[in-house]
């Protein structure tokens, strides 16, 4: 009966030990798992800065803000919007439209996170400003389907722009920026 015992104590050891053998395993995946998913993070980080610099969105991006309100004007140019099929060599607006709607679709999957707001809230809210009236046009006539990501980065960029900053320098020194050209650019009047 003894060396049943020890038997028995031995079995239960050796499930004990395979299961914090097991137990460090999924720990060390888990750890592994979170690595990689930060590399991706920023990979797809890098990816869309590598994009938004390139001529293939700073054309279109520059459009909207410098040509696009002009060509709003055109009552045939908002007809092509109406009505399609829009070809995107024409409106160059549209270039802007798919890239946010992709970059919401992103967002929504989880592919991108608010550090990717924060970095790109300008450009976004910038977007959304030249774009909403061709947006409006388009909505007159088509589902939503195309665009609704787009509305979605918006409206989380709108979210995130209304909570409160944490100040990044807590407990830090901000470093001082003298404006040595303040007073050449902008004397003081003398009136």
């Amino acid at each position: 009966m003894g060396a049943r015992v020890n038997l028995d104590a031995l079995n239960t050891f050796a499930a004990m030990g395979t299961f914090v053998v097991i137990a460090a395993t999924a720990v060390a995946a888990i750890a592994q798992l979170r690595h990689l998913q930060r590399g991706n993070w920023l990979a797809v980080q890098l990816k869309i800065l590598e994009m938004w610099n390139s001529e293939t969105i700073q054309e279109p991006y520059n459009y909207i803000k410098t040509i696009l309100p002009e060509k709003l004007k055109d009552p045939a140019y908002r007809a092509d919007l109406e009505y399609g099929p829009i070809d995107r060599a024409v409106h160059r607006e549209m270039v802007m439209v798919d890239w946010n709607a992709h970059l919401g679709l992103m967002l929504e999957k989880g592919a991108l996170d608010e550090t990717f707001l924060q970095l790109f809230q300008p450009a976004i809210v910038n977007c959304w400003a030249q774009l909403a009236p061709v947006l409006a046009i388009i909505r007159r006539r088509r589902d939503e389907h195309g665009i609704e990501h787009f509305d979605y980065l918006v409206a989380r960029s709108m979210a995130l722009a209304e909570r409160p900053r944490k100040d990044v320098f807590a407990g830090l020194t901000r470093p001082p920026a003298v404006d040595e050209w303040l007073a050449v650019d902008h004397p003081p009047s003398t009136g």
